[in-house]
């Protein structure tokens, strides 16, 4: 053999074997999101250069499908008066082609990994599957496809931002991306509550897309006169996302909170070792939890009063 083949072996044979750093990759599939462990135990998640990097693609790709639906719908503008104005058609393609799509695919990917927290449904069908004990497993334990989730739902918060920028929202928009954002960020790094991430990013957004589509027949904040054209497909869409508000956000949500928040309490009551550099984290997810609960039931008050309305509307 060459002398520096010998030496290559000579080297492996008297030096401890240890995993590669990891690769840059985009994330594009579940596995790419699977945790690499090396020797000393030490776990390695995808790095934040793929992640960015998947990120920017992901947005680009947005803002081909936002702008595919402005041509579509110029294309077919003279199909509707509605169409025709060109602000119209910038709403339309904004809350179908990112707002709605993307509270969809977090919700279908929610749906895909619900084994993740299965337990807590069949707790609340009066099985013992969530165990006090058990609080470690729910905060600490990683799973590729939570971190494929939160990451989806990152992106949405970016995209969500430019635009909030863009149509000039306001500052309560801002202020609710950058927070929805924060918390995806913690849930993936340094990595906690990958459990409930499953429902409060993914599942619990099924009632937020059906608000989207809901949106585009309101004067104010969607297409003027769309609801006017087409009193029965609103009257429709309203009923479906009061059914979605109640049951995910009114009656899911505050279960989901209640387990969440004792879970949280446990781990920062027990200081283990799993909670060094986490802490932080979990306080912040906490209280903005029992507020975003608090305003789930404000917001329930308000949509009774405007189905009320809208009831009386086509009475």
């Amino acid at each position: 053999f060459p002398l520096n083949t010998l030496f290559y072996f000579a080297q492996s044979m008297c030096k401890p074997t240890t995993l590669p750093r990891r690769q840059h990759s985009l994330l594009l599939s579940t596995e790419s999101f699977h945790c690499e462990t090396d020797k000393d135990g030490k776990s390695h998640p995808p790095t934040k250069t793929s992640l960015f990097l998947t990120m920017a693609i992901l947005v680009a790709c947005l803002y081909g499908v936002e702008h595919f639906l402005r041509f579509l719908l110029h294309t077919y503008q003279d199909s509707h008066p509605v169409l025709e104005p060109l602000l119209n058609r910038k709403i339309l393609a904004r809350h179908i082609g990112v707002d709605v799509l993307c509270c969809m695919v977090v919700a279908w990917y929610g749906y895909l990994h619900r084994a993740i927290c299965m337990d807590a449904f069949l707790h609340a069908m009066g099985k013992n599957t969530m165990p006090r004990a058990g609080y470690e497993s729910r905060i600490f334990t990683y799973h590729p496809g939570s971190m494929q989730l939160l990451f989806l739902f990152l992106t949405y918060q970016a995209k969500n931002m430019v635009d909030t920028i863009v149509w000039n929202d306001g500052l309560l928009f801002v202020v609710h991306h950058l927070l929805a954002g924060g918390v995806a960020w913690g849930g993936m790094y340094p990595g906690v509550a990958h459990f409930y991430a499953i429902f409060f990013m993914g599942l619990s957004e099924i009632s937020t897309g059906i608000l989207c589509i809901l949106a585009n027949f309101d004067d104010e904040h969607g297409v003027p006169g769309l609801g006017d054209a087409f009193p029965i497909l609103k009257a429709a869409i309203g009923v479906l996302f009061v059914i979605a508000f109640i049951t995910l956000r009114s009656i899911v949500w505050p279960y989901m909170s209640m387990h969440f928040v004792r879970d949280v309490q446990m781990a920062i009551k027990a200081d283990g070792p799993q909670l060094q550099g986490r802490k932080f984290t979990l306080n912040g997810m906490m209280y903005c939890l029992v507020g975003l609960s608090f305003l789930q039931f404000v917001w329930l008050i308000q949509i009774f009063i405007l189905a009320k309305e809208e009831i009386g509307k086509l009475l």
